[in-house]
């Protein structure tokens, strides 16, 4: 019990319980069921499993993936029968068949001390320039082609879209970048489910909304908390490797 308790640092304890709590909060709001009924469904589900899934790769621990699986599968269920056509594709097409790809290729990249984890390192000046003018290039694009659907909010649905896309094979990747990219998706995200949240009924708040508000306020603030975890990892990793480096001339 002790060491289960240890594996987490107070932080990341501190999101899990505020998973909870705010989804005890919103469970609270559906007057026409109980508690119990509001509180154990896909939506919580969906959102204690992101949460356990994101802070598992903040500390680069391959578990995240199983987490994953199950949130990208019931969030896209959810995100469907809401209406939110983009993410329901995005996470069924893409997010759920890449946690797979993610955790065979994380395998491939553990830290040699057993600890499950994966090792974090930087970008170099020409991966981030193709990345980058990648992204850049892709969000153009797939902005001309909402607008030519007449897509509403093209250019932050093509953002949103690109940066999901984009984040997620720098993950699978092991890279530390992923972060900037997750902090921008995490903002849109909780843009898009607060404002289903404030222009629904004011008398029937949505429970569902604001779960997903939750989820992705808390999914912010872990990808604050990964940022900082992986840069300092992988300038551990830079330092150790030039250390095995030198001693090796």
């Amino acid at each position: 019990m002790k060491k289960f308790l240890k594996f987490f640092t107070p932080f990341e304890w501190f999101l899990l319980l505020t998973i909870i709590t705010l989804t005890i909060i919103a469970s609270s709001f559906n007057p026409n069921s109980t508690f119990a009924e509001s509180f154990f469904t896909i939506e919580t589900l969906s959102a204690i499993c992101g949460v356990i899934n994101v802070v598992l790769a903040a500390k680069g621990h391959i578990s995240n993936f199983a987490f994953g699986i199950i949130q990208c599968a019931l969030y896209a269920f959810c995100c469907y029968r809401e209406s939110v056509y983009g993410n329901a594709v995005l996470y069924s097409m893409y997010f759920l068949p890449m946690q797979f790809v993610g955790y065979f290729s994380w395998r491939k990249k553990l830290k040699s001390d057993g600890s499950n984890e994966v090792v974090s390192r930087f970008m170099n000046l020409r991966q981030s320039i193709v990345a980058y003018s990648i992204t850049l290039v892709s969000i153009v694009a797939l902005y001309f082609i909402l607008k030519y659907v007449n897509g509403q909010a093209a250019i932050f649905d093509a953002a949103s879209t690109v940066f999901n896309i984009v984040a997620m094979v720098m993950m699978v990747k092991g890279f530390t970048d992923q972060w900037y990219l997750w902090i921008l998706v995490n903002i849109s995200s909780l843009g898009i489910w607060a404002y289903k949240a404030l222009n629904g009924d004011a008398e029937a708040v949505s429970p569902t909304n604001l779960i997903f508000c939750a989820m992705w306020f808390v999914y912010l603030l872990n990808s604050i908390h990964g940022l900082i975890v992986w840069k300092r990892n992988a300038v551990s990793n830079e330092e150790y490797e030039s250390l095995d480096t030198s001693k090796k001339m």
